[in-house]
């Protein structure tokens, strides 16, 4: 269901299944895991019908999903691989015929590609920095909208909320990366080291923005915990050599 709200939700199915042959090693719960897979499988294919049919007698139209489109927009080096209306102009060249748009969206992002090399791989370097070093895209959409107008009619209280919220997200990201160096051989997060390869390894290619992280953090919270208590052993330790010495 979730894949209904967001397609990138089918890439948790892929990351269990992964994950599982990776964790159990006991051959009497293989036979178990790959029985419990079939029933996750056949119960996301039924799922998928039936929203699918529910779907398309509301509205006419049927579940579709095809990177064409997202990929055109992340290839674009002037708009940083981010929405804009130029490359939107697609949809209503082709009379948002699914199929056309997608089609000829994705031969655009390969010409692309191919005309500018270097540009691309500067590009992913860009959006790596849009999608994982901003934090402040919750705080900046509640002002806009204005949800509290005399709040948000407060500059001060708005540049306090933008840098708190920025400076909690740049902590959460230091212990993510020190959980990932100190961890990566624990077998228990191998989950969350998946969420996070799929999400960073895909942006590459589709178009971002930097709510898009907003999954991945969730899963990535069990590193930074690992983090933080290897950050604060690490520190311990070199404290007491440091008290040892003096």
């Amino acid at each position: 269901m979730a894949q209904i709200i967001r397609p990138v939700a089918q890439m948790l199915i892929l990351v269990l299944f992964i994950s599982g042959f990776v964790i159990i090693k006991k051959r009497r719960k293989m036979v178990l895991l790959i029985k419990t897979y079939l029933i996750i499988l056949v119960s996301f294919i039924i799922t998928i019908l039936i929203m699918n049919a529910v779907i398309k007698f509301l509205t006419g139209v049927p579940l579709r999903w095809s990177i064409g489109y997202n990929f055109m927009v992340g290839t674009n080096l002037k708009s940083h691989g981010v929405y804009n209306n130029k490359d939107a102009l697609i949809l209503g060249k082709y009379n948002y015929d699914f199929k056309k748009v997608h089609k000829e969206s994705f031969k655009i992002a390969i010409e692309r590609i191919k005309l500018h090399p270097k540009g691309f791989l500067k590009l992913i370097e860009e959006k790596i920095a849009i999608l994982w070093g901003d934090e402040t895209y919750s705080i900046n959409w509640s002002f806009t909208q204005g949800a509290n107008l005399k709040l948000s009619r407060n500059t001060l209280i708005k540049e306090f909320l933008i840098i708190y919220v920025q400076v909690f997200y740049l902590v959460i990201l230091f212990f993510i990366i020190f959980g990932l160096l100190f961890s990566l051989k624990k077998d228990s997060i191998i989950i969350s080291v998946l969420v996070f390869l799929i999400h960073f390894l895909s942006y590459f290619l589709l178009e971002v923005q930097s709510r898009y992280h907003y999954p991945a953090i969730i899963f990535l919270l069990s590193i930074a915990a690992y983090g933080m208590k290897d950050f604060k052993l690490e520190c311990l330790k070199n404290f007491l050599k440091y008290i040892q010495r003096s």
